[in-house]
């Protein structure tokens, strides 16, 4: 429906028969297809979830608040969308007490969406105040199923967005999901859920802190958005995020290496952004066409399982080729210690002489599953792998290998069958070298 309708007849001041339309039975019996959702624009539309919550809205402050099977959210369609031209998709998530419509009309969603030819999606996330966690997080990934099942997408052009907890939900996601987005864009959002003013927790809990695995972001750029007398975001928290914060600990996107923009507006409290439209004309720019990066030459991964949600199957334990990650142990470590634009960008790529190697640097990992196909590297000759590990574990190398393979550690046999389907590889703790060796004259 257009958003007008969204709203309902009361907040409009129509009467409810503004909404009704005649229904043409014999066309339906006929199969005739007919519709008044305009081709482009700002549209709601509902979906069916699959979760099965009950029924209603929770009136008492709890969540998820909106419980029913037909779930909405916003799109808007630019106005050079064809059905027949995959598109890209930018997500754009509502803030703390706000919904889908949010972003309706402004000229933020002109800049990110028109501008760069992107469907810009809004989740209700099943409420106003569910920080993207749980069933919040669930309702992004239905309504993007929702879209790819309605809209022709090209999955390789993907960004996301959002203003305060959505500007959360872009380190959240954006860093639980690297594979998922080509590009990042938060605006005044918090770190973690809630106020973090490191070296404490977030408010809502250390386990919503996306910086603990800030280092999954390492293919992933973002413009970050701050404003510096934010009453209900800090800058504290932000600026660690992106300058880090040595005293206390916090590495960020500067110490990390990570292309990244920090932008801070001063003088600008939490709402001026908003109140001007979300108009952030640098983003057109940086956004781009937001190219993912399916299969880079180097992955870093952070395992956290408690960002987990098993029971919605919300498990963050792989990204690229990378999966099936298993922690050795789940002891915390140490505790965290509680620095104007700032950037960095990477040059072009060195001339590095092409070798069949793979180095890994495992910390706390019991096992972890590679795709040599997709490192780009080849089980038919002579693999090494050069592995650090503080612990023991195992490395599954998913690949054809030959028949009568040896694997060697340090230049001595070990007793490990490789073949069609991989090979489990012993990792021991320390410094090794591991050389797979296929069958026939070396």
């Amino acid at each position: 429906m257009e958003p007008k309708g969204a709203l309902g007849s009361t907040a409009n001041g129509h009467a409810p028969m503004n909404f009704a339309r005649a229904i043409d039975f014999d066309a339906l019996a006929d199969g005739v297809r007919r519709s008044s959702v305009p081709e482009h624009d700002t549209t709601i539309r509902l979906f069916p979830s699959r979760l099965d919550l009950g029924e209603g809205r929770d009136l008492d402050g709890g969540f998820p608040q909106y419980k029913g099977q037909l779930q909405p959210y916003s799109l808007y369609v630019p106005k050079n969308y064809q059905p027949d031209e995959p598109a890209g998709l930018t997500l754009a998530l509502h803030s703390l007490g706000q919904r889908y419509w949010q972003y309706n009309g402004s000229k933020g969603v002109q800049q990110i969406g028109e501008d760069r030819d992107n469907l810009v999606a809004t989740a209700l996330a099943r409420g106003p105040d569910g920080w993207y966690q749980h069933e919040a997080e669930y309702d992004v990934f239905e309504m993007w199923n929702d879209i790819a099942a309605h809209f022709r997408l090209d999955p390789d052009r993907a960004a996301i967005s959002g203003y305060s907890m959505g500007g959360y939900a872009t380190y959240r996601l954006g860093t639980l999901y690297p594979d998922l987005f080509g590009k990042a864009f938060s605006t005044v959002g918090p770190p973690g859920d809630g106020i973090w003013l490191p070296p404490a927790a977030p408010t809502g809990g250390i386990e919503t802190l996306s910086n603990l695995w800030l280092e999954n972001a390492r293919n992933v750029p973002f413009l970050n958005v701050a404003a510096g007398q934010d009453q209900l975001v800090p800058v504290l928290g932000p600026r660690a995020q992106n300058l880090g914060a040595p005293e206390a600990g916090v590495r960020g996107f500067d110490q990390l290496g990570y292309r990244f923009r920090f932008v801070l507006y001063q003088p600008a409290e939490h709402f001026t952004l908003a109140l001007l439209g979300y108009d952030i004309p640098m983003a057109t720019e940086f956004l781009g066409d937001a190219r993912v990066d399916r299969d880079p030459h180097h992955v870093s991964f952070a395992r956290v399982p408690a960002s987990d949600d098993d029971s919605l199957g919300l498990v963050h334990d792989h990204a690229y080729w990378v999966s099936d990650l298993k922690l050795a142990g789940t002891d915390t470590g140490v505790e965290p210690l509680p620095y104007t634009e700032v950037n960095r960008s990477w040059g072009e790529e060195p001339e590095i002489p092409v070798a069949n190697r793979l180095d890994l640097d495992l910390g706390n990992v019991g096992s972890v599953a590679l795709d040599l196909a997709r490192a780009r590297l080849d089980p038919g000759a002579e693999l090494t792998v050069e592995a650090t590990a503080d612990n023991a574990g195992e490395a599954r190398l998913v690949g054809k290998f030959a028949g009568g393979t040896r694997v060697l550690r340090d230049g001595v046999p070990i007793d490990v069958k490789a073949g069609p389907r991989g090979v489990v590889l012993p990792i021991a703790a320390g410094s090794h070298t591991y050389v797979l060796v296929p069958p026939g004259p070396r």
